[in-house]
Formats: structure tokens, C-alpha cells, sequence
């Protein structure tokens, strides 16, 4: 990121590890529109959108460098920033007007290919608006850089048409982008999906079982009634059963103790 002033510190995610991902980008192009108050700056809403689709697929443990949220304001800025280049996986350059201006920005990529030596197969670039690739850095010009992800679309004309501009514009070409990058960190990062919990035999309820079935309030009796019906169709005995329910204090209580000591499991 270019330096600035406007630094907060809102969150603070974890320090850099091994499944970490640098994002390299401009503080201007991560401004709020003014007068638009919910509307997010570029970076901020392309960060919440990555980091949504990495821990949907399970891999919650990747870390997305973003400085605004990892650096303290009483800490060192370039030290801490150094450090994590250092230590990052990968690079997202998020190339734009802003960003080819900034020395700041060229500078982390020139320490991440100088720390790297595998940096242009590193560095992913995510192009926020049409540039001249001469003006990118020279890992980036070659024939054998990445081509990247751009995040607009050109018309017949030339125009460009931005996929996020002011807000959210064209909602399926930017999610599918989102997607693509998300898999591709997967991948480079060779993280392994969280593995979903199994349900081994020894824990299934074998039909037969006694399963006591809470009282339900007035408005949920329907509710408790279809529980019990499905349970008792499964081959379950439900206890408390079918009958009715005492209505005072002292006669419920009973009721349900008898139940309670006759189940094996209890809803």
C-alpha cells in the first residue's frame, strides 16, 4: 500500500504466516464515495468479497494481508511491512492509475521479487482499470507474466466498463472473478478444505432407542407433536408420548422425571 495518514485500526487479524497473501494497492482506491455511506471503498469490498469466498470453501485459514488492518499505529510502518512480503506466499498487485503512481507500491513489489526468487510466478495481478502494461513492473511486462484478473470490460468503442464503480455493477462477472482468485490462492497455497466432521456408527441412534421430547410451549405444540410423530415413524419410542401433558406444576414435573428416567436420549 502507498503511504498515508488515514490509517485505522478496526480489526486486527492475525500477523503474517505461511498461508499468507500480500495485497499490494493504492490508499486512494480504497477511498468511500462522498455523500455514500454505505457504499465500500474498492479494496475494503474486494478484501470482504475474497475473504468471504476462501472461508466458504473451508480454507478460513489463509490469511489476506491487508496494512490497514494489520498495523498497529504505534508500530513501525515499513518494518512490519517488510515482514510480511518476507513472509507472504503470494502477492496481489491491484493495478491501477493510483497504483503505478505510488513508489510505495512499486517498492513492495520490488522487495517481494527481491526476497523471491520465484516472485513472477508469485505475484497474481488484479487489474482495476485499463492500463499500459509498460507501466507496470517488469515482472509483470513479460511475455510469461501472469495475464491476471481484470475487473472491467471493453466495448466496441473502447470504453471500459468497471465491475465495481461507485458500488457493486455488474454483480456475476465480479463474483466469478472473486471465485476464480479465490481458487487460484487454493491452489498456489496448497491448502487443504477443513475436514468436515463424520458421524462414525458407534454415534448414530439405533431405532428402538427411548428419546425423551422436551414440553413445548403453546405455540410450539404443533411443532413438538410432528417431532414426536417422525421419531415414532422412524421406529423411535417417544416419552414423553402422545397423551396429554398435565397441566399444573406438581403433576408435569412427575410426568416428565418418569419420562426423563426411562429415555436414552433426550431432545
Amino acid at each position: 500500500m502507498d503511504t498515508g495518514t488515514n490509517m485505522t485500526n478496526k480489526t486486527k487479524p492475525p500477523s503474517a504466516c505461511d498461508d499468507s497473501v500480500f495485497i499490494s494497492y493504492a490508499l486512494a482506491d480504497d477511498q468511500k464515495p462522498p455523500f455514500e455511506d454505505t457504499t465500500q471503498g474498492w479494496v475494503t469490498f474486494f478484501w470482504n468479497q475474497l475473504r468471504f469466498e476462501l472461508t466458504t470453501r473451508g480454507v478460513k485459514q489463509a490469511e489476506l494481508w491487508l496494512d490497514r488492518y494489520q498495523i498497529d499505529e504505534a508500530e513501525a510502518f515499513t518494518p512490519k511491512i517488510e515482514q510480511a512480503l518476507n513472509q507472504a506466499r503470494l502477492l496481489i498487485a491491484i493495478f491501477s492509475e493510483n497504483w503505478v503512481q505510488s513508489e510505495w507500491c512499486q517498492r513492495e513489489v520490488k522487495i517481494f521479487a527481491e526476497l523471491h526468487k520465484d516472485a513472477s510466478d508469485r505475484i497474481l495481478p488484479v487489474f482495476k482499470s485499463e492500463l499500459d502494461r509498460q507501466l507496470l513492473p517488469v515482472l509483470i511486462q513479460g511475455f510469461q507474466a501472469r495475464v491476471g484478473y481484470r475487473f472491467f470490460t471493453a466495448d466496441a468503442t473502447g470504453k471500459t466498463h468497471e465491475f465495481y464503480w461507485r458500488g457493486l455493477k455488474e454483480q456475476d462477472a465480479y463474483y466469478d472473478l472473486i471465485k476464480k482468485i479465490a481458487l487460484f490462492i487454493i491452489e498456489q497455497l496448497g491448502v487443504k478444505p477443513a475436514i468436515p466432521v463424520t458421524v462414525t456408527p458407534s454415534s448414530v441412534i439405533e431405532p428402538g432407542k427411548t428419546i425423551f421430547v422436551a414440553a413445548a410451549a403453546s405455540d410450539l405444540k404443533d411443532a413438538r407433536q410432528r417431532l414426536v410423530n417422525d421419531l415414532s415413524a422412524a421406529g423411535f419410542k417417544v416419552a414423553p408420548g402422545d397423551e396429554a401433558l398435565p397441566e399444573s406444576s406438581e403433576p408435569l414435573e412427575k410426568v416428565l422425571n418418569e419420562a426423563l428416567s426411562q429415555a436414552d436420549y433426550a431432545v
